[in-house]
């Protein structure tokens, strides 16, 4: 049978001045159509969903996650190895910040007076390692960063006022949105929506997802934040992509810009009553 030059496009590849030569590849990237190439011999790049969770069978890992899973990054447990190096402020009447139930976790409890105000967690001395300065330093945005965690949500009534807050690369130990570069979630009272955060050092932006929290009991829900060294970041909701955007830090700060920081915040009267959650299992992790 002659190979005509539709059936070699199918297969991502072009012919030589000889329609019956098909042209050598060193490589996938030399082929005509990559990704015909790619599903015509069924293979397809995972999605980070399937190389969180490692459920595809059919799929290979990018090469930029492939540092991921074998390793080469640095890892730091939050909470609760260093969990006993959190501190706690808080501001107005009424606002809590303690210990939860769970291993290592800490709870933040909004104010019944609706007043203004925060309870706030925050802990920094873990950027000693291989990703920033010595010292306390600030994060290398640079490189790819991603933190995880666990909140139990236990009530999100108020309205707009009523903000909760999990941010890193804070450079205070006050409650507040992110002034400095970094990441963050966010979710605020009504209809609390699950809103990815980021800094570039210049302005900050907030994204809606799709998701909120719907209140009925307690809500556990594991959030993934990445940021790609490249100005672009993600929200993850157990697994999910919920949220991205551009507008993420891509360079180092000066000082001392690593706080890691939880808070429930009144920035106005609140119509209801409050914000309250528990979070832990925290984790950040950074490409070397």
């Amino acid at each position: 049978m002659s190979i005509t030059i539709s059936q070699t496009d199918n297969v991502g590849l072009t012919v030589e001045s000889d329609p019956l030569a098909l042209k050598k590849a060193s490589n996938l990237s030399d082929l005509t159509s990559t990704t015909t190439a790619r599903t015509n011999l069924g293979v397809a790049y995972a999605t980070n969903a399937e190389t969180i969770t490692g459920t595809s069978t059919t799929t290979v890992i990018t090469p930029d996650d492939l540092k991921w899973s074998q390793g080469r990054v640095t890892k730091f447990d939050v909470m609760p190895t260093y969990g006993t190096h959190w501190v706690t402020s808080t501001s107005g009447v009424g606002f809590t910040a303690g210990t939860s139930s769970f291993a290592g976790g800490k709870n933040l409890i909004g104010s019944v007076s609706q007043g203004v105000g925060y309870a706030y967690h925050y802990v920094y001395g873990m950027t000693t390692q291989k990703n920033v300065n010595v010292g306390n330093g600030s994060f290398n945005w640079a490189k790819a960063v991603s933190i995880s965690f666990k909140i139990v949500v236990t009530n999100v009534a108020g309205d707009t006022n009523t903000i909760a807050r999990i941010l890193i690369g804070k450079g205070s130990n006050t409650g507040g949105d992110l002034i400095n570069r970094g990441i963050g979630l966010r979710f605020i009272g009504g209809t609390p929506y699950y809103q990815l955060c980021v800094h570039d050092g210049t302005t900050l932006t907030i994204v809606n997802s799709s998701k909120f929290i719907t209140q009925a009991g307690s809500v556990s829900v594991d959030f993934r934040i990445t940021s790609d060294g490249a100005g672009n970041a993600k929200l993850y909701a157990d697994d999910i992509l919920v949220a991205s955007t551009t507008g993420a830090p891509t360079t180092q700060g000066t000082g001392i810009l690593s706080y890691i920081s939880a808070d429930v915040e009144n920035i106005g009267t609140a119509s209801g009553l409050y914000h309250s959650y528990s979070f832990y299992n925290m984790s950040v992790e950074w490409a070397n």
